[in-house]
C-alpha cells in the first residue's frame, strides 16, 4: 500500500516539553473546527485511531508530520509564509517553514528482517508491564519483552493505515542507545527508550509509533550504518 507522508520542518526551535504547547498553538491558529485529525477528539469522545497529524521536535526544531488524509488538513501551513502562534500564554512566535518533504512510501512486509531503523523517545511501558520490566533481572528477557511490545506497536501502525498484515512482523532490537530516561507524559512519569532495531516491515521515517505518537514520542528515524555497512533502507 502506498502511504503519503509530508514532513513540515519549521525554522523555529522548541524544547521537548513544548511539543504539547506547540500542538495546541497550531490547532488554535488553524481552527479546531477544521478537522478532527488535528486533535483526535470528536466532541467529548477521543478518536481511537492512528494519528494522521503528528507534532514533533526534529533536530531541535518544531515539525509536523502529516500522513494520508492529514496532508490536506495541514495545507494552510505550507501555503502561509508566516503564521503567528503562542506557546502557552506568553511565548509568542511566528512559524516559518524551513523545509517541506513529501514521500510516497510503500508500506509492506519483506520476506526477511532487512530494514534498519532507529527509534527515539519511545514509551513502551504501561503500569502493568513496567512492574514486570523492572522486576526482570535478565537483560535478554527485558529486550525480548521490548521486542514483543514493539511488534505490537508496528502491527497497530499497519492496521491504523489500512494495511492488512497476512504474515508475521519480525522485530529484532540490535542496540539500546542509552539507559531509559524518565519523562512526564500527561502528568505520569514514564520510561523513554532510544534504540535501534531491524524489521521486515517497511516504514517511512519521521512517523511515530506507540504511546504519545502524536506528540513527538516513538519517532522512527534512519539507523546509523552498522558494522556490515548498514542494511536495506526504506
Amino acid at each position: 500500500m502506498e502511504v503519503n507522508v509530508l514532513t513540515i520542518l519549521f525554522v523555529n526551535k522548541i524544547a521537548a516539553m513544548e511539543v504539547p504547547l506547540f500542538r495546541g498553538a497550531v490547532i488554535a491558529a488553524v481552527g479546531q473546527e477544521s478537522s478532527v485529525l488535528l486533535h483526535n477528539h470528536e466532541g467529548n469522545n477521543y478518536r481511537y485511531a492512528y494519528p494522521l497529524i503528528q507534532y514533533k521536535r526534529l533536530n531541535g526544531k518544531a515539525a509536523i508530520v502529516c500522513i494520508q488524509e492529514g496532508l490536506q488538513v495541514m495545507g494552510k501551513l505550507v501555503v502561509d509564509e508566516k503564521m503567528p502562534i503562542c506557546l502557552g500564554k506568553t511565548h509568542e512566535m511566528v512559524l516559518q517553514v524551513a523545509d517541506v518533504e513529501f514521500v510516497q512510501h510503500e508500506l509492506k512486509l519483506e520476506a526477511e528482517a532487512c530494514r534498519y531503523y532507529a527509534l527515539h523517545h519511545w514509551l513502551p511501558l504501561n503500569s502493568e508491564n513496567y512492574k514486570k520490566y523492572v522486576e526482570t533481572d535478565s537483560l535478554v528477557e527485558r529486550v525480548r519483552m521490548l521486542e514483543r511490545i514493539l511488534t505490537g506497536n508496528l502491527l497497530s501502525v499497519a492496521s491504523g493505515l489500512g494495511v492488512y498484515v497476512d504474515s508475521t512482523i519480525s522485530v529484532c532490537i540490535t542496540e539500546l542507545r542509552s539507559k531509559p530516561r524518565v519523562v512526564v507524559y500527561k502528568g505520569v512519569k514514564m520510561m523513554a527508550f532510544d534504540l535501534e532495531f531491524k524489521s521486515n516491515l517497511c516504514l517511512p521515517y519521521n512517523i511515530g509509533i506507540g504511546k504519545g505518537s502524536s506528540l513527538g514520542y516513538g519517532i522512527i528515524e534512519k539507523a546509523k550504518e552498522n558494522g556490515n555497512g548498514g542494511g536495506q533502507r526504506p
